[in-house]
């Protein structure tokens, strides 16, 4: 249709504008050439003037659309604004809900917590109880026995040791395979006896885990390796320390308090400073242990896994919560080795944890045979009795630090009077 109107009016034209170069010859007295160009002077004329009204009307009709359309996203506007003014009066009363609700709920958690304390003291009592009753009377007498005394004056040691801020780090190196390049220390807790002698993990432990003292160790082991990276000069390059951490710990309200206290506050050392604690407790975590990883992780704190007695876990699962360490020791690797049918089969392990972002630590290695063994399985890092024991803590021997200072040399005081 508007083909056949443009058609028509073009025809028009065309015979007004003979019309017109008609009467000029005719009436005005023109020259046939004279004629016909002003017939073609009121074509384009007339040309020119419908491209003007047709482009005036095209106009007009674009603006009433964009009027049209600009009263619509307005009406849309406003519509969405009402969604979100209702939304928003939904989101106040949910978070309103939820805040009654959680303060209907922390009468009853705490009461819980002090039960699970309450439980937690009744069975270290029936710990050390049982361990009493468990030995042999001294001539049937109820007085107690040489063990328990040796037990109760341990216990007074680590309590000892705990406030007056003496368990002693030791530090034994994690080194790069094949190269044996220090790379990075685990802390290890040690206890001097009554007599000086060093005491291992293994001879206070038990008595301490009995006491409910595992979290204070692990306090001052932690502030300690915080101590230890703070003199350590700015120019270390990302040597790092390993520091244990039991589930204990992770869940002592109190004692985890001043931990993730004191971690906050040294946040800017969270790149070097990384927490252990077994895969065993690691998968019994519960939500109060969970919760204190997290916000150890929130700070920028990573995680190492060690006690590893089988290979079956995920570990994508392990980085999506900060795991970037997992200590296997050498022989249960050389073992899967040998039992996967060779060395491309177990070599899949460091693979797939290089993958997820996992660095493997083989650890306790004793031999020279398994350092060649664990290097064809791709393993990077190393750690155990073969590079070096725990050793004390110095700071100043530790990659990056600091040069002691030289002493300035005495001069010599002349003595004799002339």
């Amino acid at each position: 249709m508007p083909r056949l109107t443009e058609l028509v009016v073009a025809l028009g034209m065309i015979l007004i504008a003979g019309a017109v170069g008609i009467a000029s010859y005719i009436g005005l007295g023109l020259a046939r050439a004279e004629a016909a160009v002003v017939a073609l002077a009121a074509f384009t004329f007339l040309m020119l003037y419908h491209l003007a009204a047709v482009r005036l009307r095209d106009r007009r009709g674009n603006a009433r659309q964009i009027a049209d359309l600009s009263r619509g996203v307005a009406d849309l506007a406003r519509q969405i604004a009402q969604q979100e003014r209702r939304l928003g009066g939904i989101e106040n009363r949910a978070e309103n809900a939820i805040q009654a609700a959680s303060a209907m709920n922390q009468p009853l958690a705490a009461e819980i917590a002090e039960l699970g304390a309450a439980v937690r003291q009744l069975t270290d009592q029936a710990k050390v109880g049982d361990a009493v009753a468990g030995l042999p009377r001294a001539h049937g007498s109820d007085a107690p026995t040489d063990l328990a005394i040796e037990r109760a004056a341990l216990v007074d040691l680590i309590k000892q040791a705990v406030q007056a801020d003496a368990i002693e780090p030791h530090l034994q190196p994690i080194v790069t395979l094949p190269q044996r390049k220090v790379c990075s220390y685990e802390a290890f807790a040690r206890l001097r006896g009554s007599a000086g002698e060093l005491l291992r993990p293994s001879d206070f432990l038990a008595a301490a885990e009995a006491a409910g003292l595992i979290g204070e160790i692990d306090r001052v082991m932690a502030f300690a390796c915080v101590r230890m990276l703070r003199r350590l000069s700015s120019n270390n390059d990302g040597t790092a320390i390993f520091c244990n951490i039991s589930s204990a710990t992770l869940t002592e309200q109190e004692t985890f308090k001043r931990i993730a206290d004191f971690m906050e506050a040294n946040r800017a050392l969270a790149p070097v400073l990384v927490f252990e604690l077994p895969l065993a407790a690691w998968r019994a975590s519960g939500p109060r242990e969970q919760e204190a990883l997290s916000t150890l992780a929130d700070f920028g704190y990573r995680f190492s896994l060690d006690h590893v007695t089988d290979l079956t876990f995920n570990p994508h699962e392990l980085a999506d919560r900060r795991c970037a360490f997992v200590k296997i020791s050498a022989a249960l690797l050389l073992d899967r080795r040998a039992r996967a049918g060779g060395a491309r089969a177990a070599a899949q392990l460091p693979q797939a944890l290089a993958q997820a972002g996992i660095e493997l630590i083989a650890e306790k290695i004793e031999t020279e045979e398994a350092v060649m063994d664990l290097i064809d399985l791709d393993v990077r890092f190393g750690q155990g009795m073969l590079f070096s024991p725990p050793r004390p803590a110095r700071p100043e021997a530790m990659p990056g630090a600091p040069k002691p200072p030289r002493r300035p040399r005495r001069s010599k005081l002349r003595t004799d009077v002339a």
